[in-house]
């Protein structure tokens, strides 16, 4: 009877370590669905990091994690390629784009961190609404890109985030507009140098003619200085006119 309780209480400790053993998890592991993601994440990151996510709110959590944990799961999980069962859950519900896939994983991660409902499919039809609404604004972008000049002022709005412990990255902001106000943007004022389409694509070339809170700031490889001209691509991303 004794070896009988023994092996019933190693067999439960067995089942128990299984269910949260996170040595089951191969190297370059690749979620097989949303629940796989976010079971695999709770055990990679550190509590530390977890800590952190979790305390934040969740838009500034997902916003912030976008380019470190965010980038990490567009790559490391194959969601360019758009080829695994991953991937087929979001599309299957008509978000195909990574970015939108990876926030959604995030939002979800946050919220069970914070013993929240992730609520899926509303997260999925919040998604789907938007993307309505941004085919209206792209129409509306490409209508008004006609009627531009170069030489004309405009303003830009970039979100900026930790790249070192000296310097940021910045990221286009897309329909948001920001206060000036805001220690987490960089605001541009720009002229354009030159507009082309290619494909489906109106480009603005913007060269810098001032900032704000934008010190130490890089745009991909190129440091954000006055005088500095990056490429805009205004059939996705908003601006403001002077």
């Amino acid at each position: 009877m004794r070896l009988f309780y023994l092996l019933t209480f190693l067999l439960t400790i067995g089942t128990a370590y299984s269910q949260n053993n996170c040595g089951k998890y191969p190297n370059e592991y690749i979620p097989k669905n949303l629940n796989d993601a976010l079971s695999y994440m709770d055990c990679v990151w550190t509590d530390k990091e977890k800590e952190e996510f979790k305390n934040k709110t969740e838009s500034d959590a997902v916003a912030d994690a976008h380019f470190a944990a965010g980038q990490g799961i567009r790559n490391r999980w194959d969601l360019w390629k758009g080829k695994n069962s991953l991937y087929r859950q979001f599309s299957s519900r008509g978000i195909k784009h990574p970015e939108d896939i990876s926030s959604i994983i995030l939002t979800s991660f946050h919220r069970r961190l914070n013993n929240k409902d992730i609520d899926f499919e509303g997260q999925v039809n919040e998604y789907n609404e938007y993307k309505k609404k941004n085919e209206i604004w792209t129409k509306e972008r490409i209508k008004k890109f006609k009627t531009l000049n170069t030489g004309d002022t405009v303003k830009i709005s970039f979100s900026k985030s930790w790249a070192t412990r000296e310097t940021f990255s910045l990221a286009y902001l897309g329909q948001r507009d920001t206060s000036l106000d805001s220690e987490k943007h960089c605001f541009v004022t720009g002229r354009i140098a030159d507009k082309r389409k290619k494909k489906e694509s109106c480009l603005l070339t913007i060269e810098v003619i001032n900032l704000v809170n934008c010190d130490n700031s890089t745009l991909g490889d190129r440091q954000m200085v006055k005088g500095t001209k990056f490429e805009y691509n205004m059939t996705v991303f908003n601006i403001r006119f002077e």
